[in-house]
């Protein structure tokens, strides 16, 4: 099976946080058990410069998302593997949200992703710098938004998007 580098680096996280885990042996506390989903990088395994956030799942069984810059057209980009009963071109857009607004990414079904993307705009930039948790909404079975605490790996990604 062919994985593309965003695959190829989310399987490292899982391994690197794998890894960490089982050599603290500290269980994360409810208070912080979000901040702990968030892995943040700035150079792929491949060596390219590509900061990067990834959200796990509660458990770090998986990737939820991933939050990269398009640098070439200057646009944030939020990836989502689809579920595999999940029928993808029903979706509903990816929204990044606080207590502040809402913002709907424009998605569309890639492959076995689904890939969300905005430039900066006003609103986008309220709520990233906005004080409160943030939710991230991203099309599944389930159809409730994630909460993802203050997560500031993906507001370091977004935030530095500039064209």
């Amino acid at each position: 099976m062919k994985h593309g580098p965003a695959r190829l680096f989310a399987m490292a996280a899982l391994a690197a946080v794998a890894a960490a885990s089982c050599a603290t042996g500290r269980q994360v506390g409810p208070q912080t058990a979000r901040e702990q989903q968030w892995i943040y990088r700035t150079v792929l395994g491949s060596g390219d410069q590509q900061p990067t956030a990834v959200f796990l799942a509660w458990d770090y069984s998986g990737v939820i998302f991933s939050a990269t810059c398009d640098k070439r057209t200057g646009e944030l980009v939020l990836r989502s593997e689809v579920e595999s009963k999940f029928d993808a071109p029903a979706v509903e857009p990816i929204e990044i949200s606080s207590t502040a607004s809402t913002v709907r990414l424009r998605t569309r079904a890639v492959e076995n992703y689904l890939e969300g993307r905005s430039v900066l705009t006003e609103e986008l930039n309220t709520i990233l710098r906005s004080k409160g948790d943030l939710e991230v909404f991203v099309p599944s079975e389930m159809g409730e938004p994630l909460y993802v605490g203050r997560a500031a790996p993906l507001r370091k990604v977004a935030l530095g998007c500039r064209s």
